[in-house]
């Protein structure tokens, strides 16, 4: 479109900087003699410049990026997980869905409407969130559904799966039009936004089983010669981790600007304050087992 714009402009503006004999710059090619003069353009000192700039004005920026649907899947997963030119994806589970091998299009889709409901709704924006899992709806009960089914290894166990998601999603609209129709930072808005995140939750859940089951049985990724001899993890591993401050010192977590981050971290602080003490009163009962069958003895 930019480059036959460049043309239409070429083509209007070219008899405009010359004289009607034809283009100033072509070398004369009537070799008669003639006594009628040729007639200039008066306005062609002025367009000349404008016609020169055009190919600057409609010539395509260097680094602008395909649209995502013209794509092939890798580099648009790419695009959606670095978030360049919008949002940058903060999402942990997010970014290992969109580093999954040989996800097809369609689930990539299906994965874009399911996550968008997560933001939008931990920000309140009722209609997007609402709009968010009317788009998911429209992929799980259209075409494309059997298309995502078809690319897993249990087509019949994805469609159920499907089927579930659908269900999460629906359920999940009731809720947020609960909260949508309350007074705000009421107890009847907490309790609808609570609801639905546990079916925002659960449609979550399904996809990622559905996006899990669609790498290749024992896929690995070919590791150049240069890195073999390094160890390597082949699967997924759960890692549990320990922050401390240098000479004890408590962490300050402030909220009025990061509400849901800050959250989050007291969060995960707290429930892994419950497990440890969980851990601790569990050797503390096999200790006193112990103490109690070598008094029995």
């Amino acid at each position: 479109m930019k480059t036959t714009s460049a043309f239409v402009l070429f083509a209007i503006l070219l008899p405009l900087t010359s004289s009607f004999n034809g283009p100033s710059f072509l070398p004369n090619l009537v070799t008669k003699k003639t006594d009628v003069p040729a007639r200039s353009n008066p306005a062609a000192p002025f367009l000349l410049p404008v016609f020169l700039a055009s190919s600057l004005i409609f010539a395509p920026p260097p680094t602008s990026p395909l649209p995502t649907f013209l794509q092939s899947p890798p580099a648009a997963a790419k695009e959606m997980a670095s978030g360049s030119g919008s949002k940058v994806n903060k999402d942990a589970e997010s970014l290992l869905r969109y580093g999954l091998p040989g996800i097809p299009k369609e689930a990539r889709k299906l994965q874009k409407f399911v996550e968008t409901t997560k933001d939008d709704l931990e920000s309140k924006r009722y209609s997007a969130a609402k709009d968010g899992a009317s788009k998911a709806l429209s992929v799980l009960n259209g075409k494309e559904s059997a298309k995502i089914a078809s690319a897993t290894s249990s087509p019949d166990a994805a469609k159920k799966t499907l089927s579930q998601m659908a269900s999460d999603l629906k359920s999940f609209d009731v809720a947020v039009t609960e909260a949508q129709n309350v007074n705000r930072g009421s107890e009847q808005e907490q309790i609808a936004i609570k609801k639905a995140k546990t079916f925002q939750v659960s449609a979550v859940s399904a996809l990622n089983d559905i996006e899990e089951s669609m790498v290749p049985k024992n896929y690995k990724v070919e590791v150049s010669d240069e890195y073999k001899n390094l160890p390597k993890l082949q699967g997924r591993a759960t890692v549990e981790m320990v922050f401390k401050k240098d000479g004890g010192a408590p962490f300050d977590i402030e909220g009025k600007n990061e509400e849901i981050l800050a959250r989050n971290i007291i969060c995960f602080v707290a429930t892994s304050a419950e497990r440890d003490e969980r851990r601790a009163k569990r050797a503390e009962d096999e200790v006193r087992g112990e103490e109690r069958s070598d008094e029995l003895v």
